[in-house]
């Protein structure tokens, strides 16, 4: 298995029960350089790069502390601009049927 990676972190993530299993044509995520899961991390969302940091030591400790407290606070601007929005929703909504004639 060799990677542009250290052999050190290898040995470390790639868990015992895939060795000898894992195919030499086709490279496992986790040999990828470590450039390569921060690029694909970007995109993940806060709740999502938890889970992968929940996953092993390896992506818990390639983001910087910064890093997750720019998602969380995207993460949270996400989640109140969409409560701003039902709400307005909701409220529009609730003026519409108020202005609607009451059939007899």
């Amino acid at each position: 298995m060799e990677s542009s990676s250290s052999p050190a972190i290898r040995a470390i993530d790639v868990p015992e029960y895939t060795k000898g299993r894992l195919s030499h044509d086709c490279p496992s995520f986790l040999e990828l350089p470590t450039d390569i899961h921060v690029q694909l991390a970007s995109y993940l969302g806060y709740r999502d790069l938890q889970m992968l940091r929940a996953t092993n030591t390896y992506f818990r400790s390639i983001y910087s502390d910064f890093q997750i407290a720019q998602s969380r606070e995207e993460y949270i601007r996400t989640l109140l601009d969409q409560e701003v929005k039902e709400a307005l929703m909701d409220r529009q909504r609730d003026f519409n049927l108020e202005i609607l004639p009451i059939p007899r």
